[in-house]
Order: C-alpha cells, then sequence, then structure tokens
C-alpha cells in the first residue's frame, strides 16, 4: 500500500511539497523572541515607574501621587520603547 496523503509517523519529518527539504517541527523563534522582547519591556518600564514612584512617595510622603506619577512615566516609557522596537519590524 502507498502512504500517500497520509501524515507523518511521529518522529518522522514530512516532505515539503518542492520535495526538496524535510519541513522544520521547530516554530518560528525570531518571531517569538520579538513578542518577549515586547511583553519584557513593557514590564519593565511599568514596574521600574511604579518602583519609583513607591520610593517617591515614601521619601516626600505624597502618598499616593508619586505612585500616580511613577506609573504615568512608566506606561508613557513602554509606549516608546514599543515604537522603537516595532520600527525595527516595520
Amino acid at each position: 500500500m502507498s502512504d500517500a496523503g497520509l501524515p507523518p509517523e511521529h518522529g518522522e519529518t514530512a516532505a515539503s511539497p518542492g520535495g526538496d527539504e524535510p519541513s522544520s517541527p521547530v516554530p518560528d523563534l525570531p518571531g517569538l523572541a520579538g513578542f518577549i522582547s515586547l511583553g519584557s519591556t513593557i514590564a519593565t518600564c511599568v514596574a521600574v515607574g511604579v518602583l519609583l514612584g513607591i520610593g517617591l512617595d515614601q521619601w516626600l510622603s505624597i502618598s499616593p501621587w508619586g505612585l500616580l506619577a511613577g506609573l504615568v512615566l512608566g506606561v508613557a516609557t513602554a509606549v516608546v520603547s514599543v515604537q522603537k522596537l516595532v520600527r525595527r519590524w516595520l
């Protein structure tokens, strides 16, 4: 019998439609790394802004205004940083 049209068994690689190279079971890692970079950039910017705001609150006793200012600045920094990262891919 012929196995034409059947999916490959576990551990086997299927030939690409051109027949030259086997298809890769590994996902597109550069794309995944880009999304990880975006997420970590956003999280880092916001976290640093919040921590600086909390420190400002404790230092000047102006709670919650330092936290709010730090949060706004962290989000603004994250937006600018993400724009710079995305422009590389466009």
